[in-house]
């Protein structure tokens, strides 16, 4: 049983939203060659402070890698909870996840309330901690797929790709 990015993303914005009350996460993931970024709302937000949001997370972004655009991901939980206009953020965190001193991204979270992250600050690098390492393991094992189903030389997907992509295909 292997966990997709996405699940194991999933799963842990759910464990820091039981442990801290936020009206969004961040998650910036550097991998080889590409940067993701997963945006995972509690509500939806009046289009400023989404922007604010954004340009937060694309400065973070910046000089990480040469000309290669990130690639977003955004998790609409709240459809429905609509954020009044006059609502802004009013704190955020920021903490680097970072496994055997090499940095794998970065979590960014944000509140329509002040200091919401001081009580919890120890917690929440404590459980990104755990989570680097889970986020190493998964990134190794996406490259070894990708390693396993292309040519070195060529960088071509192989024959093996063909026939599971074949199979998958005619099922």
């Amino acid at each position: 049983f292997v966990y997709s990015r996405e699940k194991l993303l999933e799963e842990y914005f759910e464990l820091l939203k039981s442990v801290v009350d936020c009206c969004a996460l961040a998650m910036i993931i550097y991998s080889d060659f590409k940067v993701n970024i997963v945006l995972s709302l509690s509500c939806d937000l009046p289009e400023e402070e989404m922007n604010k949001i954004k340009t937060f997370l694309m400065s973070r972004v910046q000089g990480t890698s040469e000309k290669q655009q990130p690639k977003w991901n955004i998790i609409e939980r709240g459809k429905g909870e609509k954020a009044t206009e006059s609502i802004m953020i009013k704190s955020f965190l920021s903490i680097p996840i970072i496994h055997q001193d090499a940095l794998l991204g970065e979590l960014a979270l944000f509140s329509f309330d002040h200091d919401v992250f001081e009580n919890n600050k120890k917690t929440l690098e404590l459980l990104t901690g755990d989570f680097s390492t889970l986020l190493d393991l998964l990134l190794l094992y996406e490259n070894n797929r990708l390693l396993s189903i292309t040519d070195g030389l060529t960088k071509v997907y192989n024959h093996r790709h063909f026939h599971e992509v074949l199979e998958n295909e005619w099922l």
